[in-house]
């Protein structure tokens, strides 16, 4: 219906053709979804409500309670707080990229043993392979004004990297016990 918020079902697929639209989460949160953008609800679970985008665009608020991602992560915001998202998937890389900023409020994306953080008005953009969720690829952007900080769990601690602006980079296991950190210069 016209200006009525998307209701989606888990499992549904969405593609919207020439139109905008809008989803709302269970939490409430609405999630702009722009022409030409493909997207797949993957449910509530443990009280957040998952929206995956496969192709496309989308934006909007998130709070702990509302996930937006891809292949290379999901989207929300720190518990008791709110952010507002863009989170873009490249036509050419739809498995494997995703572009992510935080338009208003820190935001943090998830992708298994990372979480990376974005300050207000910053963006990265991630690269997986999903056969190698231990490999994580990054690239930030030229306009962030600070650091991201990029955390990996790893045996019983964390590693924390901290990205500066227009940097390529990555994370990759080395043997067992080691982990390296590249970026585009070493």
């Amino acid at each position: 219906k016209q200006g009525a918020p998307l209701t989606l079902a888990e499992g549904d697929v969405v593609e919207t053709l020439g139109a905008t639209v809008a989803f709302e989460s269970a939490a409430g949160d609405r999630i702009t979804i722009e022409p030409g953008t493909i997207v797949r609800a993957d449910g509530v679970v443990d009280g957040v409500d998952y929206l995956f985008v496969e192709a496309g665009t989308a934006y909007g608020a998130v709070s702990q309670g509302t996930a937006v991602g891809a292949t290379a992560g999901w989207a929300s915001a720190p518990e008791g707080e709110s952010a507002k998202v863009f989170v873009e998937i490249p036509a050419d890389r739809p498995g494997s990229e995703a572009s992510f900023r935080s338009l208003g409020g820190r935001a943090w994306i998830r992708y298994h043993d990372y979480s990376i953080w974005l300050p207000e008005q910053h963006s990265v953009t991630l690269a997986v392979d999903p056969d190698q969720p231990a490999v994580l690829g990054f690239r930030t952007s030229q306009q962030n004004a600070a650091d991201i900080e990029v955390v990996k769990r790893a045996g019983r601690g964390e590693i924390i990297a901290y990205v500066p602006k227009a940097t390529v980079g990555r994370i990759r296991p080395e043997g067992d016990d080691r982990t390296r950190i590249e970026n585009d210069i070493t």
